[in-house]
Parts: C-alpha cells; structure tokens; sequence
C-alpha cells in the first residue's frame, strides 16, 4: 500500500507479511504435532521515500518483526512444588 501521488516530493509506503502455522518440524522435516505447537509470524514495513531533485532522493525503510510460538504442555494432576 503506498500513500501519495507519483509526482509528489514524499512518499510514505506500508506493508505487512504476516504466516500462521500450526506445523511441527524436525529441522527441515515435518513430525507429528502433540503439543499444539503454533507459530505466528508478522513483519511490518514502513517506508519514506523524499525526492530531494529530479534525479536524486533518499530512502528510508524500518521493520520490527514479530515471531510468536506457543504450545500447550500437559500436566500430570496433583501438586507441584
């Protein structure tokens, strides 16, 4: 998505690629999946681009990535200390 107009002197982009999976892997292979293992991915990117001259400006971008995994671990029942 790029906000502004191609003639303009600034111009401010975003995007996002963002993958949910609930695959297990053994390195590259793919095992069975007892714990529920899912793992979120989300990538924000912000760019600026300001034209300085006809034929010179300065770019600029920035990205925090996100990667989340959560699992569910059984408990045997009674009490842990």
């Amino acid at each position: 998505m790029t906000e502004g107009v191609s003639g303009s002197r600034v111009l401010v982009g975003g995007w996002l690629v963002a993958e949910d999976r609930d695959d297990a892997y053994d390195g590259s292979a793919k095992v069975d999946n007892p714990h529920q293992e899912e793992t979120r991915i989300r990538v924000p990117l912000v760019t600026l681009d300001v034209r300085l001259t006809q034929q010179f400006g300065i770019q600029a971008a920035a990205t925090v990535p996100d990667v989340t995994r959560t699992a569910v671990i059984p408990r045997g029942a009674g009490i842990h200390h």
